[in-house]
């Protein structure tokens, strides 16, 4: 698995998934959306986005032991932006797959995370904007940091790393095939 620092599109993204589907996000006192461009609303969406990639860079920093530390630029949540729903999913599944190096999956920020993407995944789904999940519409991701590999003991993986691996594998072979099941017409046959 590689990792990366997410760039600021894709940040927006998550931050406005976040801020429009989650159904509370601890330590974070979530504007009601659509009020998120009051000046109160958009430095709490600032904080989140900002401690949100600074646990991306601790992830990737754990990843890549030997590499520099990122250097992130400051982040400030932009509420002119519209991520369609699909970019908002994409977006908020990368983030959590770009965090899930070292310890940082047993912090608070990222349980809170994982949380978030269950509520935006499925208030996509059950709000109809989405519908069939089309793979294909969602954009991907470019890294804001890329980092070479660390040495051959780092790929070394325990137990739960590669527990989570055969997840991701099986979860991968099910959009595979759900995918399938779907026509060219968009019905399921």
């Amino acid at each position: 698995m590689s990792a990366y620092v997410v760039n600021s599109a894709t940040m927006q993204a998550v931050v406005h998934a976040i801020a429009r589907y989650a159904s509370a996000f601890p330590g974070y006192a979530l504007p009601a959306w659509p009020d998120v461009t009051a000046p109160e609303a958009g430095a709490v969406l600032s904080r989140l986005g900002t401690d949100l990639w600074t646990m991306n860079a601790s992830a990737v920093k754990q990843r890549y032991y030997q590499a520099p530390e990122p250097a992130l630029p400051p982040f400030r949540f932009d509420p002119t932006l519209a991520p369609t729903p699909a970019q908002m999913r994409g977006s908020i599944e990368c983030l959590v797959y770009q965090c899930s190096e070292g310890n940082v999956p047993d912090s608070r920020l990222f349980l809170a995370l994982e949380r978030a993407e269950a509520d935006v995944a499925r208030a996509i789904n059950v709000d109809g904007e989405w519908g069939v999940m089309d793979l294909a519409a969602i954009p991907r991701a470019e890294p804001a940091v890329v980092l070479t590999n660390a040495p051959d003991e780092a790929d070394a993986i325990d137990g739960s790393t590669a527990a989570r691996l055969r997840q991701l594998d099986l979860n991968e072979a099910g959009e595979r095939q759900a995918q399938a099941m779907v026509s060219t017409d968009g019905y399921g046959i």
